[in-house]
């Protein structure tokens, strides 16, 4: 119980205070004596029952366990969201920054071959050399998978005779039968150019 032992008062002081007492079910009990000094060793008791304060009782502490649980798990929710925002950012600027430095490369590919074409066209000592060259250079140093030169002729058909070509051509030149007359197949891009 609360007392260890018995507590005695007087006649004068009938009373007992308890203060701070846990939460639960007490039982008091007292003894008493006559003038005489004869106790009644069977005594009286009654049950007291101590309800705690509403913030230790069992539904508060669930609900502020369940609401602590709930913060965590938004913060959780917070930080991972967060996190997946700045992943698809650094990807992005991943991407970017490669497809600026595709460009760069392309661009350095190509300046590097326009150089070589002023260079070949400086040292070429025929027509057919400086297109021949032109032609590979276009293809292998600015990697575009065919280049070709041709001449615009004035016959009835208007053809366009290639002079030179490098790359993978396969025979399309022969079979393509380019024209640049502005008939159905002299509208594209080399019969639009000589026009």
């Amino acid at each position: 119980g609360f007392d260890e032992d018995w507590r005695s008062t007087d006649a004068g002081d009938r009373s007992a205070t308890y203060t701070r007492l846990a939460p639960g079910s007490y039982t008091f009990r007292v003894k008493a004596s006559n003038n005489s000094g004869v106790w009644n060793e069977q005594g009286a008791s009654i049950q007291i029952t101590v309800i705690p304060p509403w913030w230790m009782t069992w539904w508060f502490r669930t609900s502020a366990i369940a609401a602590l649980l709930g913060l965590a798990f938004a913060l959780y929710r917070s930080r991972v969201r967060t996190i997946k925002r700045r992943n698809l950012d650094l990807e992005r600027q991943l991407i970017e920054r490669k497809q600026a430095e595709e460009t760069q490369r392309r661009l350095n590919r190509e300046l590097r071959a326009i150089s070589n074409c002023n260079q070949t066209l400086l040292r070429a000592k025929d027509e057919q050399t400086l297109l021949d060259e032109v032609c590979r250079i276009v293809c292998h140093e600015a990697g575009y998978r065919m280049a070709w030169v041709g001449y615009a002729e004035h016959d009835d058909a208007k053809t366009v005779r290639p002079a030179a070509w490098a790359g993978t051509e396969d025979g399309y030149l022969k079979s393509a039968t380019i024209v640049w007359s502005d008939a159905e197949r002299g509208r594209g891009p080399t019969g639009t150019a000589i026009r």
